[in-house]
């Protein structure tokens, strides 16, 4: 062999990820860590934050969505839950992980969804192994003081966590770039083929491409909708609360996410059935902050620091879709599992393309079952694909 086809073999693969949310940033970072050599496309400017990742509440809850999630989602989040802790060292940021846990409280009118929440989870106990901790008033003052003062109940989940995905999305952008990775800033990507990017009217070719563009692909791909998230960043210097809550309401369930290592507290709803692109409504700013004030009169006194809307990529059937065919992989609809679910989404995704580029058939029934064999909880008619 010729030391020229030697040196040519010892090419690192060429690879493109478009999108720079968290699938984008951390697909991008794995690929590139694993000796490919890629480059990433984004239509912001140097690093700019924004989608629905750069927004979101960062919350790692599989127990408290159990009861509207399908169970796919439940096992992929039990198994991505349990990959947040290495991720977060290796991105050296662990102070932005906080494993405390979830409580969720109602008021003396809302009790009876608080008892039926709990009635679903320990039902569901017979098929998964869920730590449900029962708290009285004198139980509850022991893990969140402020909140003992108006709940004479609660339910803990101890085993939940959250990050803060603006931290997250940050490291991760730091750590491929330092690994050699390149970012193409102010990109506008027109379509995505296998093996070929087309960008600024003309096409670039790649061993391999990864669309994770979210709801800036949702003319290419059949059934993608944007389901509207609304939330609130407050800072209360006067409400030390360091557990995630969760408030039972008939009409939402809301959200309140502390963030510990800069003191702000995140307070949201889960899901708003509208694709309105606008900011916040009047309407759901009052309903958010009438909220938070019934959980405590001191948040009367919070700042609000910001206000977001955002659109999570969803498909009809709520559930996540990878797409492995003709060097293209397509990663879409995480839906408001995207901060969740992102580890273990790219870990598959990353070690499937790994397979293909070693001279593995793209053949994508084969991709699909062999990602059902990684995560034993996949049946044949919930393998990954989408529709074209």
């Amino acid at each position: 062999m010729s030391s020229t086809n030697s040196t040519a073999q010892k090419q690192p693969y060429r690879i493109a990820v478009i999108g720079a949310g968290i699938c984008g940033r951390m697909m991008a970072w794995r690929l590139q860590t694993a000796g490919l050599q890629v480059e990433l496309f984004d239509n912001n400017a140097n690093q700019h934050m924004s989608g629905a990742s750069a927004v979101a509440a960062g919350m790692l809850s599989p127990y408290s969505e159990l009861e509207h999630s399908d169970s796919l989602v439940f096992q992929l989040g039990l198994q991505s839950l349990s990959l947040w802790p290495k991720l977060v060292s290796e991105l050296d940021c662990s102070n932005v992980l906080n494993s405390n846990g979830t409580l969720l409280v109602a008021h003396k009118e809302d009790e009876h969804l608080l008892k039926h929440f709990e009635h679903i989870l320990t039902h569901k106990q017979r098929e998964h192994d869920i730590t449900i901790n029962k708290l009285n008033a004198h139980q509850l003052a022991n893990y969140e003081p402020l909140l003992a003062e108006k709940f004479s109940s609660a339910l803990l989940l101890p085993n939940e966590a959250s990050v803060e995905p603006q931290a997250i999305l940050k490291q991760l952008a730091e750590k491929f770039l330092a690994a050699g990775g390149r970012w193409h800033y102010k990109q506008s990507v027109t379509e995505v083929t296998g093996g070929n990017v087309h960008v600024n009217g003309r096409s670039q070719p790649f061993n391999w491409v990864v669309d994770c563009r979210g709801l800036g692909a949702r003319e290419a791909i059949k059934g993608l909708r944007g389901v509207r998230g609304e939330l609130l960043v407050l800072r209360a210097k006067n409400i030390p609360i360091n557990y995630q809550v969760r408030l039972m309401h008939p009409r939402y369930q809301l959200y309140l996410v502390p963030r510990l290592s800069c003191q702000q507290l995140v307070i949201g709803a889960t899901q708003i059935e509208s694709e309105n692109e606008g900011s916040i409504s009047v309407r759901s700013a009052l309903e958010l902050l009438s909220a938070a004030y019934s959980l405590h009169h001191n948040f009367a006194d919070a700042e609000v620091l910001a206000s977001h809307a955002q659109l999570r990529p969803a498909f009809t059937d709520q559930l996540p879709k990878i797409c492995h065919r003709d060097q293209l992989t397509l990663i879409n609809g995480l839906y408001r599992h995207g901060i969740l679910l992102a580890p273990i989404i790219t870990q598959m995704a990353t070690q499937s393309i790994l397979r293909q580029l070693n001279d593995n058939p793209c053949d994508e029934k084969m991709v699909s079952n062999t990602l059902a064999e990684q995560v034993e909880f996949f049946n044949s008619n919930k393998v990954f694909a989408y529709e074209h």
